[in-house]
């Protein structure tokens, strides 16, 4: 007899069938992610979680924070959008010390306020049915048990979304997957082992101390490991790491060499006593008891956080190259961007550091739909750690804003072959897929260089006028009085457009006569941010003397508007001034020596300086942040800034931006991509952030319409904190213009738009 079986013989249970047009199994990031985006584009939704919260390895039971492509080597203004976005700048909003109570709550809301999603928690999946009882065959149903309700309930659906980590629904349903490390062979990577291996990434328990004020003793349980200095390896010091954010060790993982999932047990109890040894040694060892006697134990995970354990075979298998050469594909539909970050298979008790290979990639990557849905179950999607790739893929693409970048991507699939009776692998291989990719850019999803190119959208209609009250002409940054000196090679990131640019100038100070050395840097074609290619090199000579600007003469022709790189070699009687400003389009780097052995393959020896600014002094450029930039479909900085940028303004006169036409148009939906700057990584807990919204976004401003030559408000927005903000009118009006009046910005000196979209 079944378990279930067992189980409906019990006459406590409940039963109970319900329907729906989608059932995502899994309440992590990526099935939150499916399920809500699902239920927006129109789906009847279940989200069936089997803990009593959301989050996955990012709940509040397990603490990882969230990582993804802004996260990785040299990646700039690689974050991702949509509603990852929304969902992170309303934490920040409201929970800016990063506490994960109140992350819990962000995340609960978000599903239980959705229209058209219905959550099912502590929710364990039992049982999957196939249509004729055929392992492979299409899903017919699935049964699954609340304990605690004494519930049994059978969610049948024409779609299923195996967002369960350990792919437990595809599992049951005799999907074909893979698991340990490929061997070198099978697929070609260079990272991958000569031989096949079943070891797998393990898992990690993370815990949270607080100081309390006063001493406080800590007595270790008796399973705790005992540890000193000696036991923390290369990549492992619980001393800086705890100063910095009191917990949260990602390295106390081990469990590769184990099964994952069925020996989930054991992996958690090891790392238990590893983690408890860590505070022990901590509060109790000579070396560092004193500095830590006012701290006390708040918070142990009782959940491995999993890195690696069934992958399921798709149409595409994903790959190293894919990454690394950052394929396109037809069907591209989410992105990923983290490095190729490979584990020591014993975790905290390898020899090797704890990341044994963390291999740097030069740009975002593009994920395939043909990755995210079952080679033989025509109904079956999935997203997160179980989807098709490799192991060393899997490093990559692992990671939880990733994870749910595909939950987004599969959600907006599932919904669309309802609406219009697809099979997943016909929207993928079909013109359907041009479609759903829409539908996902309109939602403010991104696809690595996808331009929406939505014909409903009246902004970006043949004729259109744009215009703005005001527009910055020159990408350049002309005061700081901060002098950092040329002790390692430096580079500043810059747009230019095709053509030849005469010159580049830059803010230095000189202690004797010298010469410098410069070279000019392109990036490569897949919108990369790191030098690809040299178009010139060569030395000026620069007198001493306190600030000067020093003309470059770079003479340098481009075919393509792209990024180019100015890069200045280390010179110890320079001093290249900094600004604390900052300007979309510009971009500070250092040259840095490699960590460790660790690194393999590093595509750049330049490391990025994120909040700080070179000054720099480029022609005027008229293309970089003029008003038209708004609808040219691209919402993000790709090879160029792409965003409208005003002069410097108090705002005491509002800065306005406007799309008209040659004739009416009828408008219904007004809908705009604001500047949340891009370039700083948003987490979920641990963290505190500088401030609660980014000063980059439009706070205040009016919606109105022209007709018949005046101008009439029909929405507003005060104190915005999001990226992207829609408005959806009462009614349709005839107007033969729309424009955007701000009144004020959330710090920034400068109103900043991505985009304005239009419909009817």
């Amino acid at each position: 007899m079944s378990t279930v079986s067992q189980l409906s013989a019990l006459p406590a249970l409940r039963k109970e069938t319900k329907t729906y047009d989608v059932v995502v199994a899994g309440g992590g990031m990526s099935g939150v992610g499916a399920a809500i985006t699902a239920a927006r584009h129109g789906a009847k939704v279940a989200l069936i979680q089997d803990r009593p919260v959301l989050g996955g390895n990012g709940s509040k039971e397990i603490r990882v924070w969230l990582q993804g492509a802004s996260g990785g080597g040299n990646a700039i203004y690689f974050r991702e959008t949509g509603l990852m976005e929304e969902i992170l700048l309303e934490n920040q909003f409201r929970n800016p010390e990063g506490n994960a109570e109140l992350w819990d709550t962000v995340l609960l809301e978000k599903v239980l306020m959705q229209p058209g999603l219905d959550l099912y928690l502590n929710t364990s999946v039992l049982e999957v049915q196939t249509e004729g009882g055929k392992p492979g065959a299409a899903i017919k149903n699935l049964t699954a048990l609340t304990l605690h309700s004494e519930r049994l309930t059978t969610f049948e659906a024409a779609y299923f979304i195996d967002c369960t980590g350990d792919g437990t629904v595809g599992f049951l349903a005799g999907a074909p997957y893979m698991t340990g490390r490929e061997a070198k062979s099978d697929f070609n990577e260079s990272m991958a082992p000569a031989e096949r291996k079943t070891c797998t990434l393990g898992g990690s328990i993370l815990f949270l101390a607080k100081d309390v004020g006063h001493a406080v003793k800590f007595v270790p349980p008796a399973f705790a490991h005992k540890f000193t200095k000696k036991d923390f390896r290369s990549g492992r010091n619980p001393i800086h790491e705890f100063d910095h954010v009191k917990g949260g060790f990602w390295w106390v993982e081990w469990g590769g060499e184990l099964d994952t999932i069925h020996d989930n047990e054991s992996i958690k109890f090891e790392l238990m006593k590893i983690a408890y040894g860590i505070f022990d040694y901590l509060k109790n060892d000579p070396e560092c008891r004193d500095k830590y006697k006012n701290f006390t134990l708040e918070w142990v995970g009782t959940i491995p956080g999993k890195r690696e354990s069934r992958r399921f075979i798709g149409d595409h298998i994903m790959t190293e190259q894919d990454i690394v050469e950052r394929r396109d594909f037809s069907d591209a539909i989410a992105f990923g961007g983290w490095n190729l970050d490979d584990h020591a298979p014993k975790g905290f008790f390898d020899d090797h550091a704890p990341a044994s290979m963390h291999t740097q990639i030069p740009g975002l990557y593009n994920i395939p739909l043909r990755s995210l849905y079952s080679n033989t179950i025509p109904n079956l999607l999935f997203a997160g750690r179980n989807v098709s790739c490799t192991h060393i893929a899997l490093t990559s693409v692992r990671v939880m804003l990733t994870c749910a970048q595909m939950g987004e991507a599969v959600g907006a699939a599932a919904a669309y072959c309802k609406q219009k009776g697809l099979s997943p692998r016909e929207v993928a291989n079909g013109p359907a897929i041009a479609e759903v990719r829409e539908r996902l850019l309109q939602d403010d999803h991104y696809i690595v260089g996808a331009r929406s190119d939505n014909p409903k959208d009246l902004a970006r209609r043949t004729g259109t006028i744009v215009r703005a009250s005001s527009q910055l002409k020159q990408a350049s940054m002309e005061f700081g009085d901060t002098r950092v000196p040329m002790d390692t090679d430096r580079m500043v990131l810059f747009p230019a457009n095709a053509g030849v640019l005469a010159h580049v100038e830059v803010l230095l100070t000189a202690t004797s006569d010298t010469v410098a050395g410069w070279q000019l840097h392109r990036g490569d074609a897949n919108g990369g941010t790191i030098p690809a290619g040299t178009l010139a090199e060569g030395t000026v000579a620069i007198s001493a003397g306190g600030t000067q600007w020093v003309r470059i003469p770079v003479a340098a022709k481009s075919e393509s508007d792209g990024w180019l790189m100015l890069e200045l070699k280390q010179n110890p009687a320079l001093a290249w001034h900094e600004s604390g400003d900052r300007l979309v389009g510009l971009k500070s780097y250092f040259a840095g020596k490699q960590h460790d052995s660790r690194h393999s393959n590093v595509h750049s020896r330049f490391y990025v300086n994120r909040r700080r600014q070179l000054c720099v002094r480029l022609p005027e450029n008229a293309k970089s942040y003029a008003p038209i930039n708004t609808v040219n479909g691209l919402a993000r900085p790709f090879k160029e800034p792409n965003l409208w940028i005003s002069q410097r303004s108090d705002f005491k006169q509002p800065e306005w931006l406007e799309v008209a036409w040659d004739k009416a148009e009828s408008v219904r939906e007004i809908q705009f991509l604001f500047d949340s700057d891009l370039d700083r990584h948003l987490t979920n807990t641990w963290v505190t952030t500088p401030y609660a919204i980014e000063p980059d976004l439009i706070k205040d401003y009016d919606v109105e319409v022209k007709q018949n030559g005046s101008w009439k408000k029909v929405a507003e927005g005060r104190d915005n904190h999001h990226r992207r903000c829609r408005h959806v009118l009462p009614e349709a009006v005839k107007a033969d213009a729309v424009r955007i009046v701000i009144q004020a910005t959330n710090g920034t000196p400068r109103a900043q738009v991505y985009a304005m979209q239009v419909y009817s």
